[in-house]
């Protein structure tokens, strides 16, 4: 009887922890995924996958009354679906970074459904669409800023053109960045609640330890190509341009996360506490959006395997230099 109010507190805050989660996932999921996937991970491995199933309809059926509307339960519903009890029963089996890479294409996927039907009723290309909900914002924001310098009338016009036009050729790795980079966070939190629980679940490295797959440069190698036959063609932001960087960008995050490996392991080297570390985690961060040199040392790495670390099909690791 003394376990049961614990009980009640737990699932109070599971339920809190889960709605709060599916309500910010359409508009924030690098953020409500994660919460969402927190606590139907939990309730995977503390009750089975089915309570978990029915936890998730709950959470979606939360989040569409909120919205009042019925289109948040197309896009949420099948989302924590599969960031909470699928990915809990996937760890299971999987390694971590095997589930974190097919629940990024899943909820890629996830997303464009709604988007390609939208742009199917519309009678627009999903081009057009994502144009046609961008130019109005960039327009309105041209406006603010030619009453602000109204001497810039030309560039500022022209920097929103740009804008506007880099949105509908940009769109797939954008989406794909949006909707999957939260798998990368939803994968620990999930496996934490396991491991916590005392299940059996593959969970992913450490930071440090972090070491994605070599065939990652293909799609950078191919984007660079893409990006030069552009030049050569004579049309430098035609389709070969928009191909190539859009393999660029989708690739990117996961070359930060392999440049901001090898920083982990000098962190770790170096005893560095988690404050010092958060503080170069947010520089790392910062820099990448200026200039992408994490994710050049991202690729470097992948060659040069800097730290070390033991990779099927290599020699034995030697003293890891970073």
């Amino acid at each position: 009887m003394a376990s049961r109010p614990v009980l009640a507190a737990e699932l109070a805050l599971v339920a809190l922890t889960g709605v709060a989660g599916a309500v910010l996932a359409p508009q924030l999921p690098v953020v409500g995924l994660p919460l969402a996937a927190s606590a139907l991970g939990w309730l995977s491995y503390r009750f089975g996958y089915l309570p978990a199933a029915l936890g998730a309809l709950l959470v979606t059926g939360a989040a569409t009354a909120i919205y009042g509307s019925l289109g948040a339960a197309a896009i949420v519903g099948p989302a924590v679906l599969a960031a909470g009890p699928l990915t809990a029963w996937a760890l299971t089996r999987w390694s971590g970074v095997r589930v974190a890479s097919v629940l990024g294409i899943v909820l890629f996927a996830l997303a464009m459904i709604p988007i390609a039907v939208e742009a199917y009723t519309a009678g627009v290309s999903v081009s057009g669409l994502i144009g046609g909900v961008v130019k109005p914002i960039v327009d309105e924001a041209v406006e603010s800023a030619l009453v602000q310098q109204p001497g810039n009338v030309q560039q500022i016009k022209q920097v929103g053109e740009t804008f506007v036009r880099y949105a509908e050729q940009l769109w797939p790795s954008s989406v794909l960045v949006w909707f999957g980079l939260p798998a990368a966070f939803v994968v620990p939190v999930v496996a934490r609640a396991g491991a916590a629980l005392g299940r059996a679940v593959n969970r992913p490295p450490v930071l440090p330890d972090l070491d994605l797959s070599i065939h990652l440069v293909w799609p950078v190698i191919a984007g660079l190509a893409l990006l030069a036959a552009a030049s050569f063609t004579g049309r430098p932001e035609g389709l070969l341009w928009a191909v190539g960087a859009n393999l660029l960008l989708a690739v990117r995050p996961m070359l930060f996360l392999q440049g901001a490996a090898d920083f982990a392991a000098l962190y770790r080297k170096a005893n560095v506490g988690r404050i010092g570390r958060a503080f170069g985690y947010a520089l790392l961060a910062a820099s990448e959006i200026v200039v992408p040199s994490i994710s050049v040392l991202g690729v470097v790495d992948l060659f040069a395997n800097l730290r070390r670390l033991p990779r099927a099909g290599g020699p034995p690791p030697a003293e890891a230099s970073v």
